[in-house]
């Protein structure tokens, strides 16, 4: 993949992962001088952190796949389908379906239903990560040194977004919070975990 292609994916990163690092600091901003526990709202900011954290990834990975999928052999492009719509595709179409594209060439159209398949996607899981880097070229093993740290990331921000990060602990009473505790260095060290991944997949663009 060509540098200048890359180039604005890196800078993307770089800019997505300052703003995650500037909500950690805001964390340390919202505590209280004193000792003890912070607040589901103080805490409330790393969870935020979070789900940007793994937005971060998912644009590095979306945004590769624009640029490669197109250059891809059939076994990829076949699981792609035909545009439908402005997020959409479909497997099967018509004459009619084709007439509306009059006038592209056929590269244009791959790129459009590359684009428009990218449109939904979302990677929920190291699996599906990998599974996108396999589909455009990139060896699934750049994920390797950090596959438990990146999945424990994935499902947490998953409880976030999906179940406001509810404790599952069913006990409720006096010092037991509605919401799953996130230290500070936890937050910390995910930074690091995908801030490594990303570049790693970053340098594997030159070469795919």
């Amino acid at each position: 993949m060509e540098q200048a292609k890359i180039d604005p994916i890196t800078r993307n990163f770089e800019v997505n992962i300052a703003r995650v690092k500037n909500l950690v600091a805001a964390y340390d901003q919202l505590g209280s001088q004193g000792a003890g526990r912070p607040s589901t709202m103080q805490v409330d900011v790393l969870r935020s952190a979070t789900v940007l954290l793994h937005a971060s990834l998912e644009d590095v990975l979306r945004s590769s796949s624009e640029q490669l999928l197109a250059t891809r052999g059939r076994d990829v492009l076949d699981g792609i389908g035909f545009p439908d719509g402005t997020d959409k595709t479909k497997q099967k179409f018509t004459l009619g379906d084709l007439h509306a594209f009059k006038g592209q060439s056929i590269d244009d159209l791959i790129q459009l239903a590359v684009i428009t398949s990218l449109q939904r996607s979302n990677y929920n899981s190291v699996a599906e990560v990998a599974a996108a880097l396999e589909r455009i070229g990139i060896d699934p093993g750049e994920l390797d040194p950090d596959q438990a740290t990146l999945e424990s990331i994935i499902k947490r921000r998953h409880l976030i977004v999906h179940r406001a990060d509810k404790n599952p602990d069913p006990k409720r009473g006096r010092g037991v919070l509605m919401t799953q505790h996130l230290p500070k260095s936890t937050a910390e060290t995910w930074i690091q975990t995908i801030t490594g991944v990303g570049t790693r997949i970053l340098n594997a663009l030159a070469s795919a």
